[in-house]
């Protein structure tokens, strides 16, 4: 666990590819992949995802990657490249 984490790659809905078959991922399909979905991230302020396609707006909830970071405990995720929206805390910005 590290206060602020940086993942970038290339992104899928449920994982990022950071080149030569690894990267992270929610589902269990991808034995190459480390699955994060029970990871504890209680220690990591800030996690920044720079990678496409990680996560969108369905009204004005968002869903994708980034919310496993935040459901286990990551207090500030932003995603980028797109723009950032402030929502109540836990702050997410996409």
């Amino acid at each position: 666990n590290s206060g602020f984490l940086y993942i970038a790659g290339h992104g899928m809905y449920d994982g990022i590819s950071t080149g030569h078959g690894c990267g992270i991922t929610t589902q269990t399909n991808k034995p190459s992949h480390k699955n994060i979905s029970n990871t504890n991230f209680s220690n990591s302020q800030c996690v920044i995802l720079s990678a496409c396609s990680t996560g969108a707006l369905v009204g004005n909830q968002y869903v994708g990657l980034g919310t496993t970071f935040i459901d286990n405990g990551a207090r500030t995720l932003i995603v980028e490249p797109l723009v950032c929206l402030v929502m109540s805390l836990p702050k997410i910005c996409v």
